[in-house]
């Protein structure tokens, strides 16, 4: 299973794991490869928006609270999708 996250994440699932992936171009061919391991999907969707709201820019908590809104939200349509190819 993949679950498409943006143009730059995505998770993938593998017979042992939930992998968090990223692109990357060489040669101009673009591969995912792997780079954070989780042993549930929900653990990896939790950890991927734990570490997009982490690497934020926000500076002060207006902006910091707008960045929490912008990820629920953008997390609550991934968990939407999963919910739906259930």
């Amino acid at each position: 299973m993949i679950i498409d996250l943006d143009a730059k994440h995505r998770i993938k699932s593998t017979e042992l794991c939930w992998q968090l992936e990223t692109p990357k171009t060489v040669k101009g061919r673009t591969r995912w490869h792997p780079f954070l391991y989780y042993a549930t999907m929900e653990q990896a969707l939790h950890g991927a928006a734990q570490r997009e709201l982490r690497l934020d820019p926000a500076h002060g908590l207006h902006e910091a609270l707008e960045a929490v809104n912008r990820l629920t939200l953008k997390y609550g349509r991934v968990f939407d999708r999963v919910g739906e190819a259930a």
